[in-house]
């Protein structure tokens, strides 16, 4: 701060300043014992005026005054400022010939000061925090009597007395506030630590009570909560405060002042959010947070979580704090360990009940065999319900063995071949079987076996699964579909033979026909017997048709009994298509229907069957003329 050159330099002293606060008596309110200190100094140096006057870096403030309006001045104004440098008494009969203080406008102004007398106020470690002074409006040549200067020093060692006391007082208060707060803590560590006892394994209990006693030992925190880290996330769980509407918060690990927390297991005091660029700032607004403290929350000496104290204001915690979050999340250690205990308990039994559940509803059997005895140890109802009688053996080895099933061709199956055998004593990953099984009341029925073996976390085998299935119906219709399919297949054979048989017996006498057709029709040409020539002709078509029929009945055949034969070559694409056209115009005409060929100019060549395309482009053409009329 700018200060005037004639303002002593013993003004702005660092250790002096320190000192001063030290005492904390600046702008704090009157007390009877400085006022009666002034009062005194006032009647014993017949002085009109009386300050306890303090000086600091930028201003003279009095704690008591008599005489005097004002409860402070700027530092040009104080003359007090000039007893901090004085070896002793500082007495100025007349303020206006004084160099020091003739310029000061309490001597020039209204005022109209002219003698001061001021009696430093020493600390015990020698710094001058200021004076006891009297002044006088009207000048004093002779200053102060030898008396009035003794006793002006004596009420100065009064005002450091007070001074002394008043601090005392105030470390007193300060030691038995700081008492009650530490009794405060215990108590509330305490309380927590029995929240812990009684929680009985409870997780969400622990952490309640971790997050309710830290926040009584902690008063400054206006919000707690308990992160917990689930994969790469951190979730809150168990909040109070301002955290308490914000459970189920998911934070990402990485770039997240509690993630660095949980990671590197350091506690943290945050000072100011705002500040520190480890801070997920999108998240910090909504919660109302500028100051926070973070601790590592560990269970069997891994971190799972973090504990946080926020605050709306920055700076709001101390070290002190700090310590205490962590003693408190310190004491959870133990609890949270035996909670997870319980938790992995329950879960294992959860997971045994939901096992054997699923079992006792599963449609098929299973069995659990151990390695490499094969001795069965364990089944559900379902098995000895397929299997007829039970399963579990009196001594290793003896369930197969005492099995009795016979493979599709009769053979009876050997203990050796059963699944559960190969796969626990023989090492085999996997096995099957499906057999004709003597059930315990005598009756035979189709069983299946499917088994897996189970390893160990070294990779050895440790046993074997069983999957016992009533494969009985799907057996017997299997067969039953086999015979159906073989019956199909020979009434099938019977019918083609028959068509080709038919096919034959009919095909030689209607060549024979249009063979005799067409020799009578040239005779009746020769003989000039016009008239019955169309009588001839409708027979000579109506053979070629019937035969026909026939050839297509024959390749029908074939194409059933897979011996179509199909002769590849390469033909123009162009002139086949023109050829199918000219072949159906007269029967597309019949029916006042017309065809139309559309083809791009150079259609190029096909690689197939020319016969087969033509036939089918006619069978095509031919039944869109037979039911189409003026189209």
């Amino acid at each position: 701060m700018n200060r005037r050159a004639s303002t002593p330099a013993e003004v702005g002293d660092g250790r002096r300043l320190n000192a001063l606060a030290d005492y904390g008596i600046l702008d704090t309110g009157p007390e009877k014992g400085f006022d009666d200190i002034v009062l005194l100094a006032r009647r014993l140096c017949a002085a009109p005026v009386a300050l306890v006057s303090f000086v600091a870096s930028d201003r003279q403030w009095f704690k008591a005054r008599s005489g005097f309006a004002p409860c402070e001045t700027s530092l040009d104004r104080s003359v007090c400022a000039h007893a901090l440098g004085a070896p002793d008494l500082l007495v100025i009969p007349d303020l206006s010939s004084d160099p020091r203080t003739r310029n000061n406008p309490l001597v020039t102004g209204k005022e109209g000061l002219r003698f001061y007398a001021g009696a430093p106020l020493e600390a015990a470690s020698g710094e001058r925090l200021g004076s006891l002074c009297v002044i006088d409006t009207a000048p004093r040549p002779g200053g102060l009597t030898e008396e009035q200067a003794e006793s002006l020093q004596a009420l100065a060692g009064q005002v450091m007395a007070q001074m002394e006391l008043r601090r005392a007082a105030s470390e007193r208060e300060r030691i038995l506030s700081g008492q009650e707060t530490l009794i405060a803590q215990q108590n509330a560590l305490i309380a927590t630590q029995a929240a812990i006892s009684s929680a009985a394994s409870n997780r969400d209990a622990i952490l309640d009570a971790l997050v309710g006693g830290v926040m009584a030992a902690v008063p400054s925190a206006q919000g707690g909560v308990i992160e917990l880290r689930e994969g790469d996330e951190l979730v809150y769980r168990s909040g109070l405060g301002t955290l308490a509407d914000h459970v189920g918060l998911r934070l990402p690990l990485s770039g997240s002042l509690s993630g660095h927390t949980l990671i590197t297991g350091k506690a943290v005091l945050c000072p100011d959010v705002l500040l520190d660029h480890r801070v997920k700032r999108d998240v910090i607004a909504p919660l109302g947070m500028r100051s926070a403290i973070y601790v590592p929350v560990s269970r069997g000496g891994a971190p799972i979580g973090v504990l946080k104290l926020q605050s709306s204001h920055p700076d709001a915690f101390s070290g002190r704090d700090l310590r205490v979050a962590k003693q408190f999340a310190g004491t959870v250690a133990a609890g949270l360990a035996e909670a997870g205990e319980a938790d992995a308990r329950r879960d294992v039994r959860a997971g045994e009940d939901t096992l054997r559940t699923v079992l006792d509803n599963l449609p098929v059997g299973v069995l659990i065999a151990e390695a490499p005895s094969g001795r069965i140890v364990g089944h559900n109802a379902r098995a000895e319900a397929i299997l007829g009688h039970g399963v579990l053996p009196a001594a290793p080895g003896e369930g197969p063995a005492r099995w009795i099933a016979f493979h599709e061709d009769g053979r009876p199956v050997a203990p050796d071949e059963w699944p559960l055998v190969r796969v626990t004593r023989h090492g085999e990953p996997g096995a099957e079987l499906e057999v004709e099984y003597r059930r315990g009341d005598g009756t035979i029925s189709w069983v299946g076996f499917s088994a897996a073996a189970m390893n160990g976390a070294d990779g050895h085998p440790t046993g074997g699964v069983v999957v016992v299935s009533d494969i009985d119906a799907r057996k017997r219709s299997e067969r039953q579909l086999a015979a159906a399919k073989a019956t199909a297949e020979e009434a099938n054979r019977a019918k083609s033979e028959f068509l080709a048989n038919m096919s034959h017996e009919l095909r030689t006498p209607l060549s024979a026909v249009i063979g005799y057709s067409e020799m009578l029709q040239e005779e009746m040409e020769d003989a000039g017997h016009e008239d019955l020539l169309p009588d001839m002709r409708k027979i000579e078509s109506n053979a070629r048709h019937l035969l026909g029929l026939i050839n297509d009945v024959l390749d029908l055949s074939k194409i059933e009994a897979e011996h179509m034969e199909v002769y590849v070559e390469d033909f123009s694409v162009d002139a086949v298509v023109r050829d199918v056209a000219a072949t159906v115009e007269a029967l597309v005409a019949k029916k006042g229907n017309a065809l139309r060929l559309d083809l791009r100019g150079d259609l190029g060549s096909a690689h197939t069957d020319v016969t087969k395309v033509r036939q089918c482009l006619i069978n095509l053409l031919g039944n869109a003329a037979k039911f189409t009329e003026n189209g």
